[in-house]
């Protein structure tokens, strides 16, 4: 269930990925401008149309609230990147996003999906349906 307001598109401009990362870059904890010249610099190839990564955005009367990033492979979704500005955490955004982007991904002919996350967030992907098959240990 989308909530009211929420429009949820795939980036689809050079304009689109500016904002896209703009959004990211402020809302990763801790905020990281890295994000944002990345994304930046490789956006003519994400949004090139043979690209396998996908930036979703979503926005609440033109206003940016949450962006989530895919790849797809192999008969395969993998999310990585997912946030939400501090206004919209919580309300069910971002796991709008998520399956707008798994309804979208199964329409291509995608019947899998991954991500890693964060203990903390296990929760969300659970809620749309994933299910944890392993862990992976993060060394130093």
């Amino acid at each position: 269930i989308v909530p009211p307001k929420l429009e949820i598109k795939r980036v689809s401009t050079t304009a689109g990925v500016e904002q896209w990362a703009k959004v990211l870059s402020k809302n990763a904890v801790p905020a990281d401008e890295h994000l944002k010249t990345f994304y930046v610099d490789a956006k003519d190839v994400a949004i090139a149309p043979a690209s396998p990564e996908r930036l979703y955005i979503a926005t609440i009367e033109a206003e940016p609230v949450a962006v989530l990033e895919a790849f797809s492979a192999q008969g395969i979704i993998g999310f990585y990147a997912l946030a939400s500005t501090p206004a919209v955490r919580g309300k069910g955004y971002t796991a709008a996003m998520i399956i707008n982007a798994l309804r979208e991904a199964k329409k291509a002919g995608l019947r899998l999906a991954s991500l890693q996350c964060p203990e903390a967030f296990r929760a969300l992907y659970e809620r749309v349906g994933f299910k944890p098959v392993g862990r992976i240990a993060k060394f130093s």
